[in-house]
């Protein structure tokens, strides 16, 4: 089908994106079929760290790499070309006379202004010809605003405030306005009064714009002071983990020296004692080899008597229970104690701890998803990594259809519950949000209600049989 044929279908406001009010640039469609520029996609995950449709809500986790990847609207792409092709090429005047043109045949490829256009209609070959409306600019509208379209050669004189139409003085639906008492002003006070609307709307739009433009600015201070923070805070903690690390190897090495300080005073200790005995045990060898061999010789008395005075020495020296004794007193057993101190430190409060100023929440990494049965309470647990906690937090819990069920927020040292419970089976999800729309981690929760009865049990029937 011809970009002419679809555009006959299509309103302008269908070529503009939702977020935006612009026309559509790199349009992209979402999973549930509504379409947003790339930027605006891309504007949304870095305000709210997620994709929620702004038309439907359906939530996406998408990451910002992932939104290059969606797939493009081709359809609204060629259009949007078609009729930025149509606008650029606007000539100054209508192609069969003077007139601005207002529309834009794409049959016939010409521009005509609105009088043209009811000419073009009376033909009954041509009044289903595909009609483009141009953008025409306000100071071109005011110029053309005082004709009378129905008349182009005579000037708008009347406003029928209850029809909301103007008139000359040859338009007749403006006599039946003053039979039907209608009310009936001149043009100029109607002109007026619209402008004056106008002044008034865009001096609230500016001051709209300029408080969202000085919100901005704060915000993107406050993301660059957040970023740097988030760097200092990445390098205070790469510094503490060296400084900690360096300080157990030092710790470490001493430990080691002095285990090898004391391996080698030990050595040294029971080397002499070996020493001592072996020395020993080779005298008493030689007192036996000498005692033998006065056997069977009277004449060896003497000698005899010597080696029994010189056995008894060694034998007081060389005590079995004296030995034991001295060798208890030098016999050191290293053993390794660890510090339960630092290990209970360690357990409880690890290296350190990470904390902010603003409020950022985040859910408990089991309650990111909940299987429950039909009426059954259940709760999510939600901790607050601020210093000073000042937030209250929101849950609202609901299902795809739009019904919503009640949830209670408890508060207690830093850690939020969240309780609720559901009557309807399906697939739910909590959003859970801050006053000050600080994020919450792994929000939205999902929540998947079963039907009531033996949910979940049949992989361990074996444990009551």
């Amino acid at each position: 089908m011809s970009a002419k044929t679809v555009l006959k279908f299509f309103d302008k406001r269908d070529l503009e994106c939702s977020i935006c009010l612009q026309r559509f640039t790199d349009p992209k469609a979402l999973n549930c079929l509504h379409i947003y520029c790339l930027n605006c996609l891309q504007d949304l995950m870095r305000r709210h760290g997620k994709i929620r449709c702004p038309k439907c809500h359906e939530t996406y986790d998408l990451k910002d790499g992932d939104l290059k990847h969606l797939k493009c609207n081709e359809t609204i792409s060629y259009l949007v070309e078609y009729v930025e092709k149509i606008e650029s090429e606007k000539p100054e005047a209508c192609s069969r006379c003077a007139n601005q043109p207002q529309d834009y045949c794409s049959e016939c490829e010409m521009y005509m202004c609105r009088q043209c256009i009811q000419q073009h209609k009376m033909f009954p070959t041509l009044e289903n010809h595909s009609l483009y409306t141009l953008d025409t600019d306000i100071e071109d509208q005011s110029g053309d605003s005082l004709n009378c379209q129905n008349h182009p050669d005579k000037k708008l004189e009347d406003y029928c405030r209850t029809c909301k139409l103007p008139a000359c003085e040859d338009c007749k639906h403006i006599v039946r306005c003053y039979m039907n008492q209608h009310k009936v002003i001149p043009v100029k006070t109607a002109l007026d009064e619209i402008n004056q609307m106008v002044t008034e709307t865009m001096k609230t739009a500016e001051g709209i714009k300029r408080k969202l433009k000085e919100r901005l600015d704060v915000i993107t201070k406050e993301r660059s002071e957040f970023e740097s923070n988030l760097k200092l805070s990445r390098t205070a903690i790469e510094i503490h983990e060296k400084t900690i690390i360096r300080k157990v190897k030092e710790e470490t090495k001493i430990m080691m020296a002095n285990l090898t300080q004391i391996y080698k005073e030990q050595s040294k200790v029971i080397d002499r004692q070996v020493k001592s005995i072996e020395s020993k045990l080779t005298q008493v060898n030689t007192l036996m080899e000498s005692i033998k061999k006065t056997m069977n010789k009277p004449t060896e008395t003497e000698n005899l008597a010597s080696y029994q005075t010189t056995i008894t020495v060694v034998e007081n020296d060389a005590a079995a229970d004296e030995l034991d004794k001295s060798f208890a007193k030098t016999r050191i057993t290293p053993k390794f104690i660890p510090s339960p101190k630092l290990v209970e430190l360690m357990n409880h409060e690890g290296v350190g701890k990470l904390i902010t100023v603003g409020g950022i929440y985040k859910v408990n990494k089991e309650d990111e998803n909940i299987s429950v049965t039909k009426g059954q309470p259940f709760s999510v647990r939600i901790s607050s990594l601020a210093e000073i906690d000042v937030g209250q937090l929101t849950a609202t819990l609901s299902n795809s259809l739009g019904e919503k069920s009640a949830s209670e927020v408890t508060h207690r040292k830093g850690e939020y519950t969240v309780t609720g419970r559901c009557d309807l089976e399906g697939d739910w999800h909590m959003d859970i949000n801050d006053g000050d729309m600080s994020h919450v981690i792994g929000s939205p929760v999902s929540i998947k209600v079963e039907p009531l009865g033996l949910v979940n049990t049949i992989e361990n029937i074996s444990e009551y049989k």
